[in-house]
């Protein structure tokens, strides 16, 4: 009878506060809560059940909340599926921020292999991506492609203004490992290293500038099909220089004056320090060709008036007694007979000129191809002197030139 009153009481409170709300404890019932429970040594406990006994709730209402006594997790079902709330065992909060030392986080990928697994799209808003190494030996932002058939395949980091890609860098990946390459764009611009070493500049008057304090001063240009390589009309002061095994070889100035070997000269456009050799021509419209020393290999020519030689090939001074100062030690000049003297070098020609001179008056000089025969081979020179008694054959001194035709 005891227990039935006890019920009977408890029952009408509930009915009474049905317009006001239920308090369990003292005080007066807050008035936007349909139920208040108030303690400050107890708590709430809700049922705990095992996890296969909570998968088995048929028909589970929104919102029924259960803990589950094999995963120590508390659980709510949101109309669809059962749904764990945080576990201060793995996630714990500092002040306003929710973190994780130990467990990891998959977004749509059920078995993460990193700290945070995402298989999607990551977008960041107004916001930065930051790598911060705080151990090891440097920071990375891998991009990693398992797949087959990867042939032209793109790893890209891609910048964009708005919905327009504005530049990128990217990995390409090629059947052929040494295609494989690594590509900076902007626009149509593209700057490629590949693997086998090969780098690539794709760019309408492509021009590599080099700076100093933001100031213009070298580039290296193509500018459809010429080459162009020097310095920028903000360095007029510079110069364009080649070097070669540690020191400066040649040189280019503000003016354009060449040097070669040595710093160009205030009024030559060449200045050459060391021997200078051609194989051709050697032109010059105006001015002069001003060097120490010039040494012709071959010959020098008349192009105004033909193709004959202008240099001499051999020349000399021969005494009386037929020694020569020759030229080059290739020319010979023998004596035979008084009066007679033969020139002979390497390469002889009937077609060949040889010019005599003698500074003595009355004298002539007759000269003739093989004039002596096979004994003699050579250039016969006879110095003639104009007596009453007619021509006679002398020794005598005379200076030789030979041109080649």
């Amino acid at each position: 009878m005891k227990q039935f009153i006890i019920v009977l009481i408890f029952a009408a409170g509930f009915c009474n506060a049905g317009a006001q709300g239920v308090l369990v404890g003292t005080g007066t019932t807050n008035t936007k809560a349909i139920m208040e429970v108030r303690s400050t040594n107890k708590g709430v406990l809700i049922p705990r059940m095992s996890s296969s006994q909570r998968t088995t709730i048929t028909s589970p209402a929104a919102g029924l909340l259960v803990f589950d006594t094999i995963r120590h997790e508390l659980y709510g079902y949101d109309g669809t599926a059962w749904r764990y709330w945080l576990d201060t065992e793995f996630w714990r909060m500092n002040g306003t921020d929710v973190y994780n030392s130990s467990d990891s986080i998959g977004i749509g990928i059920s078995s993460p292999d990193e700290k945070l697994h995402v298989n999607g799209t990551v977008k960041t808003s107004d916001g930065d991506l930051l790598f911060s190494e705080t151990s090891g030996t440097a920071s990375k932002l891998i991009s990693d492609y398992n797949g087959v058939n990867v042939d032209g395949y793109n790893h890209s980091l891609n910048f964009y203004d708005g919905a327009a890609r504005r530049g990128f860098l990217q990995y390409r990946k090629f059947d052929d490992a040494m295609e494989n390459r690594i590509d900076f764009g902007v626009a149509s611009n593209l700057f490629s290293i590949q693997t086998n070493g090969v780098s690539t500049f794709t760019a309408a008057n492509g021009t590599l500038q080099l700076q100093n304090s933001g100031v213009d001063k070298g580039f290296v240009q193509l500018a459809g099909n010429d080459f162009r390589l020097g310095t920028n009309s903000s360095n007029s002061n510079g110069r364009f220089i080649i070097r070669n095994n540690g020191f400066d070889r040649f040189f280019v100035d503000g003016q354009g004056r060449v040097g070669i070997g040595s710093t160009p000269f205030t009024g030559y456009a060449l200045n050459v320090q060391g021997a200078l050799k051609g194989s051709g021509n050697l032109t010059t419209n105006s001015g002069d060709i001003t060097v120490s020393n010039v040494e012709i290999a071959t010959e020098v020519n008349n192009t105004a008036s033909g193709a004959a030689n202008m240099v001499p090939l051999y020349y000399g001074r021969v005494t009386a007694a037929g020694v020569c100062s020759c030229s080059s030690s290739a020319a010979a000049v023998s004596h035979p007979f008084y009066g007679n003297y033969v020139l002979s070098y390497p390469g002889m020609s009937s077609s060949d000129i040889v010019m005599v001179s003698i500074n003595i008056t009355d004298y002539r000089v007759y000269t003739t191809y093989g004039g002596l025969g096979a004994n003699y081979p050579g250039f016969l020179i006879m110095p003639v002197s104009n007596s009453y008694s007619g021509p006679d054959a002398h020794d005598a001194a005379f200076s030789f030139m030979v041109f080649k035709q």
